[in-house]
């Protein structure tokens, strides 16, 4: 500002801050029981979000860098979920949040599991 009396001058910092929006989305997985399903999710947003895991239904959140007890569910730094050897009882959703100071957004995939046994139906000779 600037007057007969003199100027003054500042400046400020402005820190924009925008709610995620995914980038890449998790698409559903039919895998074969003992396989390994792997689910893609990214995010942005500003500050850059945190993304999480759950499964539908059920209270555990699977946090980045987290690995279950029994080793078979592993979540990346960048957002990955691994479920390996699956079972019949993993199938479900699986639900990405992202989350930061702006909000927060979700995205889920289903994760359907077949059976590795084939039943071979006998044939007459």
């Amino acid at each position: 500002a600037k007057n007969p009396a003199g100027s003054i001058e500042t400046s400020a910092l402005l820190r924009v801050h925008a709610a995620p929006s995914f980038t890449k989305t998790p698409r559903d997985i039919l895998v074969d029981s003992g396989s390994t399903a792997k689910f893609r999710c990214e995010a942005e947003g500003q500050p850059q979000p945190a993304l999480f895991w759950s499964r539908e239904g059920q209270q555990e959140v699977f946090f980045p860098g987290h690995t279950s007890p029994d080793g078979r569910i592993k979540v990346t730094f960048d957002g990955d979920l691994t479920v390996a050897d699956v079972r019949p009882a993993d199938e479900g959703n699986y639900v990405c949040a992202a989350m930061n100071l702006a909000g927060s957004s979700l995205t889920k995939a289903a994760l359907k599991v077949t059976s590795k046994n084939k039943f071979k139906v006998p044939t007459s000779s």
